[in-house]
């Protein structure tokens, strides 16, 4: 294996102290990356009413009636512990009579409030009552109440659907999120097309867009939402603001909207037409959003079939979206998948290519391209630079495959045929090695182990990479059989670096317990390679976006396995496995050197 050399090594170290320096310099005049303080401490009611940015007068009274407010019934600390702070320069007023927002409590608000700053947390509704004397405050929080309202039995759809909009509403508005997953498939019936999870996904389209996409039918008015308006009724009331009135497109109907007015109301657009038709059903919008927000406390927290609850999944969700280190090594999340494959992981960690394989690369390099760096040297675990190491396993349930395919022969036409199991929106493809006079096109399109040691570009947006087929084995003990291939990663005149540093496996495998069960799937064991990715894993967590394309070939692969006469395959009823533990603290555990009960014991679990 031949190791980066010492002038690249010490250019990395130079370039990392220059990166050091700046971000000290940047964090000390702007950033904080110190982890944001938990909302409830005594300070909360004074964070509560902070504004981050500039808010217009109209918004500032909202704060100060609801400052007066709190003084009076101290709402802010019966809040729900998970429902954020305010963004206030979003917020939304409604107030029909009169293009003047007084200080008075007879304007109406919604409120997005966030924990991360990426998504909405929970959203409150401030409606005064009918004496105008006090105000009616309620607090919805996001992903617990919408889960509650959409998979809980007897749902009424019609209402799940007033109580999506606003959110998808206020999330749009806050954060300029226009994608919303996971919508269970009874609601929008005009939608059909469902995600591998029989789910559905809706966009919000703009005017700007045609009209032949999917999203939720409703209508957007800058600041104010008509929940579920069909055929958008003038009297829109918007508070006295000029606006546009923006469509969200059912699938195949609908038109643009017009520009909406002055005056009192602030008149809305009308709807326009389309070549696909637009929906049919009520034409009032005179009832403001909020009054289809539910007077009622949620229903009780739903329990999974695990006994886990809902809102503190959903909870855990958001957090590590923010903040993809964020777990204790000892977190069952980390832990259990490297329990539960423990063996698996340590021989794709410690593989190494054996002496065939090592004396391919050095003839290799002998007659193609030289470059001073990345002359197709591997990149090796030990050697990468990332702080977390990825561990991660696709598993797919193969009850028969189709007819005429064997275990073996299956692989094999999997590894010669990868590229067509990658669809859009991945974006990712696999081809033989070629580079000036140099090309492998002709050892990978070898035979099953004859293929070993051939080279393949990897086209990865935006970053390429070369692999090596390092490893292709058949083992059958009895009635057990296992059929695997790996790719390692290594640089490359053509590629330069891989983005990744290990080892990938593909196979497919029976068990005595289950001999006529076959189970197909890809797993890994690496490390992001060089400064720059490594500096990436602090904004994104770029496993993620690995994540989507196994995902995506390990549901091709099922499709096709069910496409054929005699093929039969399912999902497991987990799609996969991932532990990201910090790569100093389980380096030993992986490559043998301690047992899990010993790692277990170092990292005080």
């Amino acid at each position: 294996m031949h190791k980066k050399t010492t002038a690249k090594k010490r250019f990395k170290v130079l370039l990392l102290y220059a990166l050091l320096l700046s971000a000290i310099v940047f964090s000390c005049t702007k950033l904080d990356v110190s982890p944001p303080t938990p909302p409830h401490e005594v300070n909360f009611s004074q964070k509560f009413f902070e504004t981050k940015k500039p808010v217009q007068p109209v918004v500032q009274n909202a704060i100060n009636l609801l400052k007066a407010e709190n003084e009076r019934t101290k709402f802010v600390n019966k809040l729900p512990k998970n429902c954020g702070l305010p963004i206030w320069d979003k917020i939304v007023l409604e107030k029909p009579t009169s293009n003047n927002l007084v200080e008075d409590s007879t304007v109406n608000y919604i409120i997005p409030l966030t924990i991360t700053d990426s998504s909405l947390s929970s959203i409150i509704v401030v409606k005064n009552d009918t004496s105008g004397d006090t105000l009616q405050i309620d607090c919805y929080v996001t992903n617990d109440y919408l889960y509650n309202i959409t998979h809980g039995t007897n749902v009424d759809t019609t209402l799940a659907m007033h109580y999506l909009n606003v959110f998808f509403y206020m999330e749009n508005k806050a954060f300029e999120t226009t994608t919303f997953y996971h919508i269970p498939p009874n609601l929008f019936t005009n939608i059909t097309t469902l995600d591998a999870d029989g789910n559905k996904t809706i966009t919000i389209k703009d005017d700007t867009t045609s009209s032949s996409n999917y999203a939720p039918i409703t209508w957007v008015c800058v600041e104010y939402v008509c929940t579920i308006c069909y055929g958008h009724d003038p009297d829109c009331p918007l508070g006295g603001h000029w606006t546009i009135c923006t469509p969200i497109y059912p699938n195949g109907g609908g038109g643009t909207g017009g520009t909406g007015g002055g005056g009192t109301s602030g008149g809305g657009g009308t709807g326009g037409g389309g070549n696909g038709g637009g929906p049919t059903g009520p034409t009032g919008c005179n009832e403001a959003f909020y009054s289809f927000m539910p007077c009622n406390p949620p229903p009780p927290d739903p329990i999974d079939e695990y006994g886990f609850l809902q809102s503190r999944k959903n909870y855990l969700t958001n957090y590590l979206a923010s903040n993809p280190f964020g777990l204790h090594p000892c977190d069952s999340l980390v832990l259990a998948p490297l329990g539960e494959f423990n063996t698996m992981y340590q021989r794709i960690a410690q593989f190494l290519p054996n002496q065939y394989v090592r004396n391919r690369v050095d003839s290799i390099r002998t007659v193609a391209p030289n470059w001073i760096v990345d002359n197709f040297n591997i990149q090796s675990l030990d050697e990468a630079y990332g702080p977390t190491v990825n561990c991660d396993f696709f598993p797919l349930k193969v009850n028969s495959l189709p007819s005429g395919m064997t275990p073996r022969s299956f692989l094999e036409y999997f590894r010669t045929h990868i590229n067509d199991f990658i669809t859009p929106p991945q974006d990712a493809h696999f081809f033989a090695y070629s580079d000036g006079s140099f090309s492998d096109t002709s050892k990978w399109n070898s035979s099953y182990e004859t293929s070993l040691g051939a080279l393949m570009h990897i086209y990865i947006n935006p970053d390429n990479g070369t692999v090596l087929l390092s490893d292709y084995e058949q083992i059958i003990n009895g009635a057990t059989e296992k059929n695997r291939f790996k790719f390692t990663t290594m640089s490359s005149p053509l590629d330069h670096e891989h983005p990744v540093a290990g080892n990938r496996e593909f196979g497919i495998y029976n068990t005595i317990a289950n001999p006529n069960e076959l189970t197909f799937y890809t797993m890994a064991v690496d490390r992001t390679w060089d400064i720059w990715n490594t500096l990436g894993e602090v904004t994104f967590n770029g496993f993620e976006q690995a994540d989507a394309l196994w995902l995506n070939v390990q549901e091709n692969v099922k499709n096709y396995i069910n496409s054929q006469p005699g093929g039969n395959a399912q999902f497991y009823y987990k799609r996969s496995y991932g532990s990201r533990p910090q790569w100093d603290d389980v380096k030993d555990y992986l490559k043998g050197n301690i047992s899990f009960e010993t790692l277990k014991q170092r990292l005080g679990c």
